[in-house]
C-alpha cells in the first residue's frame, strides 16, 4: 500500500507519555493522543512513581491504554522503561500536560513514508494558557526554522519538540537511551542525537499545543516552580552542551562541505567555540577558539565561507542578550587572540554591542552593572585583527 491509501496508516504509531504528578492534565493529553485515530497501534503511560491521582486517571482508558509504573527515577528513565515495550514501527513521545491537535500525526508518518532516508518528521507547536477568558494560544516562532542540516540548526535553537516528531522505532534504537543523568534538556539532547546521524523532514502543520501553566516541575527530588524553569534549564544545558562537544566528532559540526580537511575542520571549531560560548561552557569554547586560530593561520587567504558567514550572523541577531547573561564575571580582560577573517570580530562585536544597549537600558532599575561586566568579558574575548 501506498503512503496515501489509509489502511497503511493503521496502527503504526506507538505514543509514550511519561508523567509524574499531572493527573489533573493527564486525562485531557491522553483523549487528544486517542483522537488522532487508527493510526495510533499503542498508547503507552509510564507513571514515575506519582503520588496523585495517575493510576486512577490511565485506568479509565481501559485496555486502549498501558499503564506502567516505576519508581520515581525521572523523564528519561521513564521513557527507557517506555520505549522498552514499544512494538510499533513509529514512535511519538508526549507530554503529560500537552494537547495533540487532531490528524496531525498521520502527516507525520506519510512524510516520513514518502522519504525512506528520513529518520524523523516533525511540524510545529503553539503555547497556550486556559484562563478565567478563555484559552490564550500564542504562535512559537522559534520551533518552525529548519536549515538544510538540522543538526547545526539545533545547535543554536531547539526546534524541533518532541511532542511535534515522529520518530522511527529503529532510529530511537540505534541512537540509544535516554540519558538518566539529564533530569531536564532531554528532548535537546536527543533532538542533537538524532539529526547528527539521520535526516529529518520538516512538515509544516500544528502538531501540539504546549501548556503554559503554574504547576511544579521535575522529579520528586528536582522538583522545582515555573518561575525557577529557565535558570533549571540553564543548568542542564551546559552538561548537555558539553557531553555534546564530547561526544559528536568535531567534522559533524563543519559548515565546509567541500575543500581541503583542515579547512573544514577549521569550520567545525569554530561552530564548536560559538555554541559552547553561547551556552556558557566557556574552557571549552576557549580552546575550540584556539584550535581555530591555529587552523587558520596555517590556511593562506583565508575567509569565511557564505555559510559560516550566515550562521554567525544568525546567532548574533537570535539571542545576544543571553551572550551577556552567561558570561563569568571574573576574567573580563583574558588576553586576546588571533583571528584573520574581519568577520567574525564583527559579528561578535554586534553581539556584544546589542547586548550593551538592552542591558543599559536596564541599568539603573535592575542593578546590571555585573552583567555589563560578563558582556565586557565577551568584548575580550573577541580576537585582535594581525
Amino acid at each position: 500500500m501506498t503512503a496515501k491509501d489509509p489502511g497503511s496508516l493503521h496502527g503504526r504509531v506507538a505514543a509514550i507519555i511519561p508523567t509524574f504528578d499531572r493527573a489533573e492534565f493527564l486525562h485531557t493529553a491522553i483523549e487528544s493522543v486517542l483522537e488522532q485515530g487508527s493510526v495510533i497501534g499503542q498508547v503507552i503511560v509510564c507513571d514515575d512513581g506519582s503520588t496523585d491521582d495517575t493510576p486512577s486517571v490511565v485506568q479509565a482508558f481501559g485496555p486502549a491504554v498501558t499503564y506502567l509504573r516505576q519508581d520515581n527515577a525521572g523523564k528519561s528513565v521513564a521513557l527507557n522503561n517506555a520505549l522498552a515495550h514499544v512494538t510499533m514501527p513509529f514512535v511519538w513521545i508526549c507530554d503529560d500536560d500537552d494537547i495533540a491537535l487532531p490528524g496531525t500525526v498521520a502527516q507525520l508518518v506519510d512524510a516520513l513514508d514518502a522519504d525512506p532516508a528520513a529518520g524523523m518528521a516533525y511540524g510545529m507547536v503553539a503555547q497556550f494558557r486556559d484562563t478565567s477568558a478563555g484559552r490564550e494560544v500564542t504562535p512559537n516562532e522559534r520551533r518552525k526554522q529548519h536549515t538544510t542540516d538540522a543538526f547545526l540548526q539545533s545547535l543554536i535553537n531547539n526546534f524541533i519538540m518532541q511532542q511535534a516528531t515522529v520518530f522511527r522505532t529503529g532510529v530511537l534504537a540505534d541512537i540509544g537511551p535516554f540519558d538518566a543523568g539529564l533530569l531536564r534538556s532531554q528532548d535537546w539532547d536527543y533532538a542533537l542525537r538524532a539529526t547528527a546521524r539521520y535526516e529529518s523532514r520538516f512538515v509544516p502543520i500544528l502538531v501540539y499545543l504546549w501548556r503554559s501553566h503554574e504547576g511544579l516541575r521535575g522529579p520528586l527530588n528536582d522538583r522545582f516552580a515555573e518561575s525557577e524553569r529557565e535558570k533549571r534549564w540553564q543548568t542542564y544545558d551546559v552538561a548537555l552542551m558539553r557531553k555534546t562537544l564530547a561526544a559528536i566528532p568535531p567534522e559533524r559540526f563543519s559548515l565546509v562541505e567541500d575543500g581541503p580537511p583542515d579547512r573544514k575542520l577549521a569550520s567545525a571549531h569554530l561552530v564548536r567555540a560559538i555554541v559552547a560560548v553561547r551556552e556558557g561552557v566557556w574552557e571549552e569554547g576557549m580552546a575550540e577558539v584556539g584550535r581555530f586560530v591555529e587552523l587558520t593561520n596555517a590556511i593562506p587567504g583565508f575567509a569565511l565561507t557564505r555559510a559560516e558567514r550566515s550562521y554567525l550572523s544568525e546567532i548574533a541577531e537570535r539571542d545576544s542578550e543571553l551572550l551577556a547573561q552567561n558570561a563569568p564575571t571574573t576574567e573580563v580582560f583574558r588576553r586576546l587572540g588571533r583571528i584573520q577573517d574581519k568577520m567574525v570580530k564583527a559579528v561578535i562585536r554586534t553581539v556584544v554591542f546589542n547586548a550593551l544597549m538592552s542591558l543599559s537600558k536596564r541599568l539603573l532599575i535592575r542593578r546590571a552593572a555585573k552583567r555589563l561586566g560578563r558582556a565586557m568579558w565577551i568584548m575580550a574575548q573577541v580576537p585582535r585583527i594581525r
